[in-house]
């Protein structure tokens, strides 16, 4: 007997789409290291999720910019160890470290600045937008076009964080 599961099915994603993944979590990074938050949350859907360690929910671009403000300016180093794709839908996960400046007063979210060196793991859902969607920022989309600096139709739709005790 054959059985047929319509969620949760994964598979490699093509070439192109894992440039295209790639290039999205290095717009990230670039943004992040050159403390652009604009360039970091403009990587995000307008209705996007982020949950951070700390156990809170933040929708939509306002909020996220919010909750990112508190650790910009700390350093960050991201390596991904799984990238899937299933229909619109493509899945990042990995670990990451951050190290925050001394007596510095940016916090770690959900260990009150506590902790300079910060050691977790995060996973990353983005959105293909379809052929001529108009993205934030007023880009808009067309077919075989790279726009908003490789990103060729994804989109960050949820992020979530862990951190290790």
């Amino acid at each position: 007997m054959l059985i047929v599961c319509p969620f949760g099915v994964s598979a490699q994603c093509s070439p192109q789409q894992k440039t295209q993944i790639d290039a999205v979590r290095e717009a990230w990074k670039a943004s992040w290291d050159a403390k652009q938050l604009d360039g970091v949350v403009s990587l995000y859907a307008a209705d996007a999720v982020f949950l951070p360690s700390d156990g809170s929910r933040n929708t939509g671009t306002v909020e996220i910019k919010a909750a990112l403000q508190k650790q910009l300016g700390s350093t960050v180093a991201i390596t991904s160890v799984s990238v899937n794709c299933s229909g619109e839908l493509a899945y990042d996960s990995g670990t990451y470290t951050q190290d925050f400046p001394p007596n510095s007063n940016l916090t770690t979210l959900g260990v009150g600045g506590g902790h300079k060196h910060v050691e977790g793991q995060y996973l990353v859902v983005l959105k293909r937008q379809s052929v001529g969607t108009t993205l934030k920022g007023g880009l808009r989309m067309s077919g075989g076009m790279t726009v908003a600096g490789g990103r060729d139709g994804f989109v960050i739709v949820q992020h979530a964080a862990t951190m290790k005790p």
